[in-house]
């Protein structure tokens, strides 16, 4: 893979090209720390974007790539659309890793269960809402 660095921080930064490259390759499940640093990169909305529509590729996903989700779904100063694309990516991911860990993946020590009823009990944009529905069913039909 190539990697750039940026700021003196010297951190690994992946690209888009670099990115659509994996996706196509299918080998994204290899990359998940890197994703994880593109989700947590405040400086590259479309790349983090880009991630959020990819990672729904990945077979076995990590606690780590799963936090990293729900910490993007539950920030309300990420873009509503980052949010719902979170809790669609979760929709997709969190039932494949209850179904090969048999264990409720969790968030700041919380059930993501818990973290998704709290957002539908909270004022927010009714897309954000459909979204957090879907992926509390797809969720619960695991169980």
């Amino acid at each position: 893979m190539n990697i750039r660095f940026h700021d003196n921080r010297r951190a690994c930064k992946i690209s888009l090209d670099k990115l659509l490259e994996l996706k196509n390759s299918l080998i994204l499940d290899n990359y998940q720390p890197d994703l994880c640093n593109a989700l947590r990169d405040e400086s590259d909305w479309r790349l983090k974007e880009r991630v959020l529509e990819y990672v729904t590729d990945i077979r076995f996903p990590t606690d780590d790539l799963l936090e990293s989700l729900c910490s993007i779904m539950t920030n309300k100063s990420v873009s509503i659309n980052a949010r719902i694309l979170a809790a669609d990516a979760l929709r997709v991911l969190a039932p494949r890793k209850i179904r090969r860990t048999m264990v409720y993946p969790t968030f700041r020590g919380a059930s993501v269960l818990r973290i998704m009823k709290d957002i539908l009990t909270a004022p927010e944009v009714p897309a954000l809402h459909e979204a957090v529905t879907r992926a509390l069913e797809a969720i619960r039909q695991e169980s």
